[in-house]
């Protein structure tokens, strides 16, 4: 058995900012109707906003409405991975933990009459008390997997790769929603998981934070293969380490 002395995965379950944003943007895209605020991941959001919205006031649910809307029509547009500036805005709001303001943070976009920062953090998030009993859930049944199978799966995909996994561990900010596929990762070494995907439970949950952590390599990864592309003079297919993130750990079965 490998033995490792420092934490592979960092696990963070309670944070305000950041479970508020998701929920939020994931709203925005069912309003919107986008295609993907269909698939499982994101799904049940719109009943878990319904639900909660009983125990508001009349104005508490305008003020949650209106922020909904101007989620749909703004950032729940673009993707939570690709387009800016949402990147940045999930690095600041991990940043925030669960602070009582965002006084300082380098949100700007998120400040409006009715903001974000402002209004809804005197307001009861609709689905909050589910959202951070599933969080902890969450965060207890894949660490028990992590402490159990973590080092065989880390020595199998470091040897694999040939690269080094982060010395201090990667963060993991749960959040109960994030996006249509449960999980994304973000320059930083910012790795975001979603506690209500069924997707990413069991074993299943265990290979998904894996794979958010070896998506830290893609940089260095995309290069060596455009270097090996270039001395055998074949082209590279497009987005071929996602691929690999995918085959290695299918190809491990120690658990």
């Amino acid at each position: 058995m490998v033995h490792r002395s420092s934490p592979i995965f960092i696990f963070y379950e309670n944070e305000f900012w950041l479970n508020l944003h998701h929920f939020l943007y994931v709203l925005g895209r069912s309003e919107n109707k986008t295609r993907d605020s269909a698939r499982a991941a994101v799904s049940g959001a719109p009943a878990d906003q319904q639900q909660g919205m009983t125990s508001l006031t009349a104005n508490e649910q305008t003020v949650w409405k209106e922020v909904v809307h101007q989620y749909a029509a703004g950032l729940s547009k673009k993707d939570i991975v690709f387009d800016d500036p949402l990147p940045a805005i999930t690095i600041e709001l991990a940043r925030a933990r669960s602070a009582k303001s965002l006084a300082g943070a380098g949100v700007a976009c998120l400040r409006s009459p009715r903001c974000l920062c402002e209004q809804l953090p005197s307001i009861e998030r609709p689905g909050g008390s589910k959202h951070q009993a599933a969080n902890k859930a969450w965060q207890v049944e894949i660490q028990a997997l992590v402490k159990q199978y973590g080092t065989q799966v880390l020595a199998f995909i470091t040897n694999a790769y040939q690269m080094q996994w982060s010395a201090k561990g990667y963060a993991v900010h749960i959040s109960a929603y994030c996006n249509w596929a449960g999980a994304y990762s973000v320059t930083g070494h910012l790795l975001v998981l979603s506690s209500l995907s069924e997707a990413n439970h069991g074993t299943t949950g265990l290979e998904i934070v894996f794979h958010e952590g070896m998506h830290q390599w893609d940089e260095l990864m995309d290069a060596l293969l455009l270097e090996q592309a270039r001395r055998i003079k074949k082209p590279i297919p497009d987005k071929i380490s996602h691929a690999l993130v995918f085959l290695l750990p299918a190809k491990l079965c120690v658990v």
